[in-house]
């Protein structure tokens, strides 16, 4: 009587123990998928803070074509930034490559500063340009919340197994700091009154 009665709790407490496991790991999963869909939103959240500069952007380049001789050409990586295909940090990229032309030809028509279109374009292109950092930003702590957890032990082998995988953060390139600090500082007071 006593060897089955020992066995019955055995088999409960491995029963008990199993439950407690698949349960914890079930909602492990659940963790990783909720917090994998938030990063996906705040992808979506820039995408859509991207389009808004975009347009500006845009609206900019026309008021600065009216003003100059020479006609303002988004390069064809520029204008595939719009792409749905594209990831955010290829768009991300492809805003800045639009500014970088919205920058020259500020610099053939110096004269725009005084037009009030252009002036209204270039503060909501600063709010955008706020906006989008505070997206990134968002993201990048969102991201780096969900990489944290996918990577610790002993959880990091089950979400490699059911296919979660660490999602790449925003970081800013040590290249464009780099390009930055070289500049003379006239250069830099050139492309920072731009938005003065």
């Amino acid at each position: 009587m006593d060897l089955i009665v020992i066995l019955g709790v055995s088999v409960l407490i491995i029963v008990v123990a199993a439950y407690l496991i698949l349960h914890k790991l079930i909602r492990k999963k659940n963790e990783f998928t909720y917090y994998s869909e938030e990063v996906e939103k705040q992808a979506a959240n820039i995408d859509i803070e991207l389009e808004k500069q975009y347009d500006a952007i845009n609206s900019l380049a026309n008021v600065l074509q009216q003003h100059g001789d020479r006609e303002l050409t988004f390069s064809k990586e520029v204008t595939l930034a719009r792409g749905k295909n594209q990831t955010v940090f290829d768009r991300s990229s492809g805003i800045d490559m639009a500014m970088q032309q919205v920058y020259k030809m500020y610099n053939l028509t110096p004269r725009i500063s005084s037009d009030p279109m252009y002036k209204r374009l270039m503060d909501d292109i600063k709010i955008e340009a706020e906006n989008v950092a505070a997206a990134k930003r968002k993201y990048t702590a969102t991201a780096s919340s969900y990489n944290k957890r996918i990577s610790m032990s002993p959880y990091s082998y089950f979400a490699k197994q059911w296919g979660f995988e660490k999602k790449e953060l925003f970081q800013t390139s040590s290249g464009a700091v780099d390009k930055h600090n070289s500049k003379n500082e006239e250069e830099r007071y050139n492309s920072k009154k731009i938005f003065e």
